[in-house]
């Protein structure tokens, strides 16, 4: 039997579940917005809401985030539990499930989003986040990262690298670049990406091991890209959140990357996400000896 693949959405909000005693009329502060659920057993009322009804006096357990498996299943189709449920399991996190008619909806810890998100996408589900749907590269994906590396970089270096390296760094060699680091071991490396609702790729974030001079015991980021229409929406900072938490999944202790030194707004922007600028460093590639900044992040969260 084959594992469906389900996509993933958070729901706003902070949810508390809260208990009653056996027999209890549903109370009126239930009514609202957001995901409800009134379960009466023989020895208790449960009742799963927002945080923000329900009242201090009553026993409760808050700081749930609710997650919606968007796919429509039949109700017997199998394994759509197990599918959502195992990967947060095998990341050691604590988790329940509630269901409706048409949908099956996952309780987790508010501090633990981020990594049942990864664990998630390392079982090859998508993550919603907004409008954008992110998930873990194939090998068959080579030539869509290509192309956009091959964009945006050009976008933003394109002013900067020397003319012949602007040309070297074309299509083709971007297509091999990724086709070999996609079929190479994959042990601790991750590529996320983050498509539209077309498909479209508007967002990469590549990270592995280090090989940044005096750093080869951190996680490296190797590429973060977005699309400028994402950009001051939040989501690099929710790569490099990501990213913090798979270094710590790595036992790695801390993330970095390098940061060519004339990319000024690049710069300001990881400061500006926390990162600390840490060394300087000229990178000794054959087409552009371009002076670097080293960025670092503790990976302790």
């Amino acid at each position: 039997m084959h594992a469906p693949k389900l996509l993933l959405r958070e729901l706003p909000g902070d949810y508390a579940v809260s208990r009653l005693a056996a027999g209890s009329d549903t109370p009126d502060w239930v009514n609202g917005p957001g995901l409800v659920t009134v379960t009466s057993a023989e020895d208790e009322t449960s009742i799963l809401c927002l945080r923000e009804r329900v009242p201090a006096e009553v026993k409760q357990s808050a700081g749930w985030t609710a997650i919606q498996v968007s796919n429509l299943f039949d109700f017997d189709e199998p394994g759509v539990v197990v599918a959502a449920t195992r990967p947060v399991a095998e990341a050691g996190l604590g988790i329940f499930v509630v269901s409706t008619f048409d949908r099956d909806y996952l309780l987790v810890r508010q501090d633990s989003l981020h990594r049942a998100e990864l664990a998630w996408l390392g079982y090859g589900h998508r993550v919603q986040r907004g409008q954008l749907f992110l998930r873990n590269a194939e090998i068959s994906d080579c030539d869509a990262i290509a192309a956009f590396h091959l964009r945006i970089w050009r976008q933003t270096y394109g002013a900067i690298a020397p003319t012949a390296a602007v040309e070297a760094l074309n299509f083709d060699r971007r297509q091999e670049q990724w086709r070999v680091k996609l079929s190479g071991n994959r042990e601790q490396s991750v590529t996320l990406l983050a498509e539209d609702e077309q498909g479209q790729l508007m967002g990469l974030c590549d990270l592995t091991g280090s090989t940044i001079s005096g750093f080869e015991d951190a996680l490296e980021i190797t590429h973060l890209y977005l699309d400028e229409k994402l950009r001051g929406q939040g989501v690099g900072r929710y790569f490099l959140n990501l990213a913090q938490h798979i270094a710590q999944r790595f036992r790695k202790p801390a993330l970095v990357l390098e940061v060519v030194r004339e990319n000024t707004a690049a710069l300001d922007f990881y400061r500006a996400c926390g990162g600390d600028p840490v060394a300087e460093q000229t990178y000794r590639g054959p087409l552009w000896p371009s002076d670097n900044v080293i960025i670092r992040w503790s990976s302790d969260l």
